[in-house]
């Protein structure tokens, strides 16, 4: 997240011993450190004032529908967002520390080890798409791997984000069904017709299945 920050030389403070006031800052979200930040002492009566972004964080990570999850080259969650959290039945702090097969089972754990080993060596993002069972229920899930970068520039790990598509693959489903039923419907109807068509039509049948897949 962004941060903010602003130096201020704040003497007069010290001097009438109100620095007590500087702790309510945390009330309009903001906190006060050290002459080099956090953990540093003040030096000079200097202090730094920024923004806290917890709270800023904590508001937008709520909102997000697509979960998204850290973890380290090993597969262990090192972070996991509320969606994520909600979409395997744990809650976000349960998560830390657990790897990809106590949380989705040893299969799909073993289908996701693949796609994670795939953006470390390759340094590259990319995306697929899984069937899993969740919670004894049936999701379709786009999810997109990333390589994760330490502040050396180094990859220690993967952000994945997943996003479920089952309303949009079984809306797709029902389309091809329905498609499948209308032109077997047609192909019927023209044999009731004329029956020296029956071949022609199965033909035609046949043909319709297959752009309807490619659909």
């Amino acid at each position: 997240g962004l941060r903010g920050s602003v130096m201020m030389h704040l003497p007069g403070l010290a001097l009438t011993k109100q620095l007590g006031v500087l702790n309510q800052l945390s009330n309009v979200g903001m906190t006060v450190r050290g002459l080099y930040g956090e953990g540093s002492e003040t030096i000079g009566d200097l202090y730094q004032i920024s923004n806290q972004q917890k709270q800023l964080l904590d508001g937008i990570n709520s909102a997000l529908v697509d979960g998204i999850v850290l973890t380290d080259k090993g597969g262990m969650v090192q972070y996991a967002n509320q969606a994520f959290a909600r979409m395997v039945g744990r809650s976000d702090e349960e998560l830390v520390g657990m790897d990809c097969a106590a949380i989705f089972g040893y299969d799909t754990a073993l289908r996701l080890y693949k796609q994670l080993d795939v953006a470390i060596q390759s340094e590259q993002s990319f995306m697929f798409k899984d069937v899993m069972w969740l919670q004894s229920k049936k999701y379709h899930y786009q999810i997109t791997c990333s390589p994760y970068r330490n502040e050396s520039g180094v990859i220690t790990g993967t952000v994945s984000v997943f996003r479920d598509i089952t309303q949009l693959v079984d809306a797709q489903e029902r389309n091809q069904r329905m498609v499948r039923q209308t032109i077997a419907a047609f192909m019927h109807a023209i044999e009731a017709v004329d029956p020296y068509l029956g071949g022609q039509s199965s033909y035609m049948a046949n043909l319709g299945g297959e752009l309807v897949k490619e659909l």
